[in-house]
């Protein structure tokens, strides 16, 4: 990558600084990179993967025993627990209009858990393995092709989104 004297006066350096300055930062991202790719980090993200995944078959698993038992208890309690609400001696709500509204409402909130735990599995995930940040790009358009972008103080045209890195065309403003 050359620098230009252009590039130097508008961050009001010299070429010379300018360089160097480019240069650190590319051994850091290198090194960066080194790091988040190599063995050692493979292995712990497939270990940290595969705890999620028996973490989340264990809660599908105990809300297969929780929310049918409480099912159970709340037709046990039609009537002992659950009074039919009356005014004026009219009957407004029966109890088991009661119970069948509660176990409505304990659907909803075992299917509103597992959504969620769900969501909390996928974002673990995507944040764990690095190649996974190109799916998370590609596939939330959060920038396409020809898409102009400003990255730190570089501005520049998307030319290309592949797995490992993004291509963009430097332009000036």
């Amino acid at each position: 990558m050359a620098v230009v004297g252009a590039d130097a006066q508008s961050v009001n350096k010299s070429s010379e600084q300018l360089a160097e300055d480019i240069r650190i930062i590319l051994v850091k991202k290198l090194t960066q990179n080194r790091i988040e790719y190599s063995q050692k980090s493979l292995i712990e993200n497939g270990l940290l993967t595969l705890l999620f995944i028996t973490l989340l078959v264990l809660f599908f698993w105990i809300t297969t025993k929780v929310f049918p038992w409480l099912n159970e208890k709340l037709s046990l309690s039609e009537g002992k627990i659950i009074k039919t609400i009356s005014l004026k001696g009219k009957e407004l709500i029966k109890s088991s209009s009661q119970i069948a509204i509660l176990r409505v409402l304990l659907q909803g909130l075992r299917l509103a858990i597992s959504l969620f735990a769900i969501y909390q599995f996928i974002v673990a995930l995507l944040k764990r393995w690095p190649y996974t940040d190109w799916l998370a790009i590609s596939f939330s358009n959060f920038y396409k092709v020809g898409d102009r972008v400003q990255l730190g103080g570089n501005v520049g045209d998307v030319i290309d989104i592949g797995i490992l890195r993004t291509t963009l065309m430097e332009c000036r403003q």
